[in-house]
């Protein structure tokens, strides 16, 4: 089935997303990636995952990654308390 207009498939998803097709299905089941089913395939919409790309060509996780070396950094220079929470925020 060809996909409609704005939607992916969920392999042509991992192919944008540079990780397996079981990788996207996992998304999916933890609801972190919206899809749509029309007929008996699974779709993704455009729109959605570039949300959740985060609106750039980023590997998911690597914006907190980045994150969690600036608040590393921090740690070192200034023996600063974290709070957990602001890491994941």
């Amino acid at each position: 089935m060809t996909p409609p207009s704005g939607k992916l498939t969920l392999q042509n998803a991992a192919s944008e997303l540079n990780c397996s097709l079981e990788q996207v299905r996992r998304y999916v089941r933890e609801g972190k990636l919206p899809v749509e089913k029309l007929g008996v395939q699974w779709f993704v919409e455009r729109r959605n995952l570039k949300a959740f790309k985060g609106g750039v060509d980023n590997p998911p996780g690597e914006d907190i990654l980045t994150r969690s070396r600036k608040w590393r950094e921090e740690i070192k220079n200034n023996g600063r308390a974290v709070n957990v929470i602001e890491l994941l925020d």
